[in-house]
């Protein structure tokens, strides 16, 4: 098989000069099968990045409808001191909701207002129910924020 390159008649140098050489011949009919190799390669992975993008998307799309249809009502916040005063109360006396660590959500605790002593945490979810009635449950915006908690349905 002979090849022509350009203008080139089969067998010529570019210019029509000379005819080429049988080993210049092979090897560019190599570098062509290399080259259409590495097309070839790389239509490929265009073809799967492709593919991988439309199934993403796709579970994209399922995860949203998942998601919107157990959507979750916000009911409002959770009054923390009342929580302490039903949860806390009758044993110790008047209690008060203190945040022990600013950049910790679960570190609601109730001290008594007698002893200054640490009596116990706050349920939050029974808080909820509480507040909001029945079938409410608490939710949390950071871990990290102790004032990010509120009641949803």
């Amino acid at each position: 098989m002979r090849l022509a390159f350009g203008n080139a008649p089969a067998g010529r140098d570019a210019g029509g000069g000379a005819p080429l050489a049988r080993g210049h011949l092979q090897g560019e009919a190599i570098l062509l099968s290399i080259m259409k190799g590495e097309l070839m390669r790389l239509l490929r992975a265009k073809r799967t990045a492709a593919a991988l993008l439309l199934t993403a998307a796709g579970g994209l799309g399922m995860l949203g409808a998942a998601q919107s249809a157990s959507a979750s009502v916000i009911l409002g916040g959770v009054d923390m001191q009342r929580a302490c005063t039903a949860q806390w109360s009758n044993p110790y006396g008047p209690v008060t909701a203190v945040v022990l660590d600013q950049h910790n959500a679960f570190s609601w605790k109730c001290r008594s207002n007698y002893t200054g002593v640490i009596v116990g945490g706050i349920d939050v979810n029974r808080e909820c129910v509480l507040q909001y009635g029945a079938g409410a449950y608490s939710g949390l915006g950071s871990t990290s924020n102790p004032y990010s908690w509120y009641c949803q349905r």
